[in-house]
């Protein structure tokens, strides 16, 4: 049988044939190996972040939980104060009573001049809020007074 390729070279046509042959295997282990370290890797990290999200945005609360037609002015002393992301907070004592005081995100407490070292626990604080329509005894701060030292928080 007579190649028609030139030179009709044996070695050629075998050659040929076998990366004919080994080519569709080559591009199909290139794009399954693609799929595995790429592709597969950033589907999972999607799949399994969504939980996440969600479980964050349930813990995010919305300022329209808040009854902003009740306005709270109190004085009490500081228990705890966290000064962290999404909100800092703060349990205040009032009357028997401990309130937690939802705060403003730490960077603009920080741009409105309220540091984090300026309320410690056992401070004396008043606080200006909104109270939450179904938590009981917990409040969203307008503003807060440190002293004689008012900070707008919204």
């Amino acid at each position: 049988m007579q190649s028609t390729l030139p030179g009709n070279n044996e070695a050629q046509l075998d050659k040929i044939e076998v990366i004919s042959f080994l080519f569709p295997s080559f591009v199909h282990r290139y794009i399954t190996n693609l799929f595995i370290l790429m592709i597969l890797p950033a589907k999972l990290l999607l799949i399994l972040s969504l939980p996440l999200a969600m479980a964050f945005s349930v813990l995010h609360h919305g300022w329209a939980n808040y009854d902003q037609t009740t306005t709270l002015d109190y004085t009490g002393l500081v228990k705890e104060i966290t000064y962290e992301n999404p909100h800092g907070m703060l349990q205040l004592e009032h009357e028997d009573k401990t309130w937690t005081v939802v705060l403003a995100p730490p960077s603009r407490m920080n741009a409105r001049g309220l540091t984090k070292d300026m309320i410690q626990p056992g401070d004396s604080v008043r606080v200006v809020g909104y109270p939450h329509k179904e938590v009981k005894d917990e409040m969203r701060a307008e503003r807060i007074y440190v002293g004689d030292k008012k900070v707008e928080l919204r």
